[in-house]
């Protein structure tokens, strides 16, 4: 979910990370409630490792069950925005 599209392919992505994410969490543990923390490691990881989309996408899901962390630029990093990121 990259430069402002969105396809059925990425769609189906979401929908994938977001259901085994929450499948984890909520139907195979004791969790009742989960804070998703973005973290912008862009340097390291093309998406930036915990992508603030998949959080937003498991936010909707489970509306309260699911909280978020937004990341946050660092001054001097060089964070690179995507659509999906702002």
């Amino acid at each position: 979910m990259t430069g402002g599209t969105c396809s059925a392919a990425s769609s189906s992505r979401t929908a994938t990370i977001r259901d085994l994410l929450g499948a984890a969490l909520f139907a195979e543990s004791d969790t009742d409630v989960c804070v998703y923390h973005g973290v912008p490691l862009y340097g390291i990881y093309r998406d930036g490792g915990s992508a603030l989309w998949v959080g937003k996408a498991m936010r909707e899901r489970w509306p309260d069950r699911v909280a978020l962390y937004g990341p946050v630029q660092s001054p001097g990093s060089r964070m690179r925005w995507t659509s999906s990121s702002r």
